[in-house]
Formats: C-alpha cells, structure tokens, sequence
C-alpha cells in the first residue's frame, strides 16, 4: 500500500510539473514512458483485484455442530435422523457428502442421485 501511495504521489507529482510548463506535450519520451508504464500496472492490478470480486465464492459446508440433528441417505435410499456426535461415523458422512441440515435437501439429494444412476444403468 505505501508504494501505491508512493507511486500515485509521484504521478501526481510529475502531472502537477507538467502542467506547470504546458502540459503533456512538453513532456520528454522518458516521463511520458514512465506514465504509461505505471498506468499500465496500476490497471494490471485493479483488473487482477476485479476478478477476485467476480468469482463466486465457494459457500462454506454446512456442518453440524455437537448434538445437532442431521439427516443422512440411507442404503436402501431413505434418509434417516441422525444427533451429531462427533464419532468417526458422523465424520465419515460429513467427508463423503452424506450429512444434510434438513430432510428436505437430504431428499433432493437422493432423488438427484437415482437419476444419476439410472443414466448410469442405461448406459451399460
């Protein structure tokens, strides 16, 4: 950030000269270089800060906090209640993806995976 600050005060200082003794026309090859030069990073690095601003974010994963319900699928393709407990268990439905806040998203999850299987099966 100083450096910023430093760079855009010289800018503005060598702008302020300029203007003194007529502008940019009179400016030499070397500062008008030097100008464009810094221009050209300074756009460098608000496009670089930009780009940040136009990824969308991961959203965190929900996890279950101690004693908090969740729901997973089942084998047999209901979704059960479970109470988090911290158990490698519940560890292990969190790390595969089994482990939803409501029944309702652990429904839409199961459904959404019997229809990638049936692609899957008909495809064999």
């Amino acid at each position: 950030m100083r450096e910023f600050v430093r760079s855009t005060f010289n800018l503005l200082s060598l702008a302020v000269e300029c203007a003194g003794r007529g502008g940019v026309e009179t400016m030499n090859n070397k500062r008008k270089n030097v100008i464009r030069d810094w221009l050209g990073e300074l756009r460098a690095s608000v496009e670089k800060v930009l780009s940040l601003f136009n990824q969308p974010a991961e959203p965190e994963r929900w996890k279950p906090e101690l004693n908090d319900p969740y729901f997973i699928i089942t084998l047999d393709g209901n979704t059960m209640q479970l109470k988090w407990r911290e158990s490698q268990f519940d560890q292990l439905f969190w790390e595969f993806g089994n482990c939803f806040k409501t029944r309702q998203e652990a429904e839409q999850a199961r459904d959404a995976i019997q229809e990638v299987l049936a692609k899957l099966n008909k495809n064999v």
